[in-house]
């Protein structure tokens, strides 16, 4: 499973080497690599590779905000696709807590198990798009 990175342990005013900014996000030198690779801005092209850690920071909150994937009204996210996806049929169940509720389906894609955690405010709403089984409500 991959680590999500904490920036709040770099701070903006210090440069780092690869391996003082693997050390500080607690990762290897190869993971920072990598994040150069896919765009994260250094000071120099030459060794040792120096790294800002207000740019760090930068790079890892922008890449957090690009992975996350809004789900439209009629979606669940899949568990196995990794992405978002329709429930079979719409058919899904509601669980949880009535503090937590939390919908259920069966991926159309891959038929592997997809949810979505909801408000209990939205419930009403997302009865119109779903075709929603609570606990109570299952047919013998």
């Amino acid at each position: 499973m991959a680590k999500r990175l904490d920036p709040r342990w770099l701070r903006a005013v210090l440069t780092y080497d690869v391996r003082e900014l693997a050390r500080a996000l607690g990762v290897t030198p190869g993971t920072v690599r990598a994040m150069i690779r896919r765009g994260l801005p250094t000071l120099t092209d030459q060794r040792p590779t120096l790294i800002l850690g207000q740019a760090a920071r930068d790079f890892i909150l922008r890449e957090r905000i690009e992975a996350r994937k809004p789900l439209a009204p009629d979606q669940l996210y899949c568990l196995s696709c990794k992405a978002p996806t329709r429930p079979w049929e719409l058919l899904v169940d509601l669980v949880g807590t009535a503090r937590s509720p939390r919908l259920e389906g069966i991926c159309e894609v891959c038929e592997g198990r997809c949810s979505r955690v909801v408000s209990a405010s939205r419930l009403p709403e997302l009865r119109k798009i779903f075709d929603i089984t609570e606990d109570g409500d299952a047919a013998p």
